[in-house]
């Protein structure tokens, strides 16, 4: 009878005789054989209705998320592949940068600091130098050529080939001679041995002749005009160390300087070599070598004592009386002058084999105080390095090939 009631009236969750209701759907369950059950899911807004409307709409809305988590796993997989490959990109490209900065000779770290987006930043921001050092020697319209000409190359060849027996292949009109194992002395990273730096001095006096441009005539002497004996034998007399001198100066063609307004020294000291330059006409004494301000091959000490003196104002002393004895007309500006050392844009504390080849190309170069002065070489290490090699292989050239060069033409029928 509670039963009947509580169908009747759905609406009533309890019901007068609510204490026997579980009991009397527990009998009715029994008695129509789990009928009751279904009984109770066709009636709207009964508990079992409600609650299996409740269990379906549950079902919809778990279904609804896990098409959604299905969704979002699928664009995350499709997101993962994508970084997936931009890391395998990133990744290879790495390995192809890292790869190619060890052919250069970069390292991983120095790659890293050069690729860091931050320091890049810094970088565009960096203020640039001004001055004379506000570009790189790297890009000045004088900068060297390092190409090898094919002749240049065979004559190279020639030197360091053994099947070739001539000794003497450097026979100066002047009197110098190079054997083959002294010229071998230009190849790379070797200090260059002074016969070879005499050898180029006569080139340049015999070039000197053959100049029609009108300029400043120049001589160039020997390595051995300047020795250790004059400059620090104590033994010396002054008198006979400057008797020494001018013989020396005579038998290498100076003749009082007669019509001459550069005089060029070659100094070797302390196993590097230098210039010291005498320009006549303006009265001036410059001094010229590799290296920068800081750390100068020489020093520029003045005084009474002769041996106290550094080397450039002993040469400048010996000169002093030599221009004195022959009354040359710039006996007095030459004796009031200053030395003064050469600022190059190039100067370099590296390179110590490479001096001769430093000081050849001054030589040539060099045109004189307060007029351009411009060598070619870079001011990056490795591609001045390169530069250096490709000089020592055209000074081999242009000595063998020379008409100063009495061997010329067996040179020429062996290399060429």
């Amino acid at each position: 009878m509670s039963l009947k009631k509580t169908v009747q009236n759905p609406e009533n969750d309890y019901t007068e005789d609510q204490d026997n209701a579980a009991t009397a759907a527990e009998v009715a369950n029994i008695d129509d054989g789990g009928e009751g059950d279904k009984t109770q899911e066709k009636i709207p807004g009964s508990p079992a209705s409600t609650q299996k409307n409740g269990a379906c709409a549950v079902t919809r809305e778990e279904e609804s998320q896990a098409k959604d988590q299905e969704k979002k796993a699928t664009s995350t997989s499709a997101d993962v592949d994508e970084t997936s490959d931009a890391m395998n990109q990133e990744d290879k490209k790495s390995r192809e940068e890292e790869t190619k900065n060890k052919i250069n000779g970069k390292g991983v770290a120095e790659n890293d600091i050069r690729s860091n987006a931050w320091v890049k930043e810094l970088e565009s921001k960096r203020i640039k130098p001004i001055g004379r050092f506000n570009r790189s020697c790297d890009d000045h319209d004088d900068e060297m050529e390092m190409e090898i000409v094919s002749e240049e190359q065979h004559i190279w060849d020639f030197l360091f080939d053994v099947k070739y027996s001539i000794d003497i292949i450097f026979k100066s009109i002047y009197g110098t001679e190079i054997t083959k194992t002294l010229m071998r002395t230009l190849r790379e990273e070797v200090k260059v041995f002074s016969d070879v730096v005499d050898a180029w001095v006569d080139l340049m006096n015999y070039e000197e002749l053959e100049r029609t441009d009108n300029s400043c005539t120049r001589i160039y002497f020997r390595t051995t005009v300047i020795d250790n004996w004059l400059l620090v034998d104590s033994a010396c007399h002054d008198d006979e160390r400057m008797k020494t001198f001018s013989k020396r100066m005579t038998d290498a063609g100076a003749y009082e300087f007669i019509g001459i307004k550069m005089v060029f020294f070659p100094i070797l000291e302390n196993d590097q070599y230098y210039l010291i330059v005498f320009d006549l006409k303006k009265g001036a004494i410059t001094v010229i070598d590799h290296r920068p301000d800081r750390t100068p091959l020489v020093g520029f000490r003045d005084h009474q004592d002769y041996y106290i003196k550094d080397t450039p104002y002993k040469v400048k002393h010996m000169m002093d009386a030599y221009l004195e004895r022959s009354e040359h007309p710039a006996k007095d500006e030459i004796a009031a002058a200053k030395i003064e050392r050469c600022d190059i844009k190039w100067a370099t504390p590296a390179h110590p084999m490479d001096s001769a080849v430093f000081l050849m190309q001054h030589m040539q170069k060099f045109n004189g105080i307060n007029e351009p002065f411009e060598c070619g070489f870079s001011s990056h290490r490795k591609k001045k390095q390169k530069q250096i090699l490709a000089l020592r292989k055209k000074f081999a050239t242009r000595m063998l090939l020379s008409d100063v060069n009495l061997m010329k033409a067996n040179v020429r029928e062996a290399a060429l």
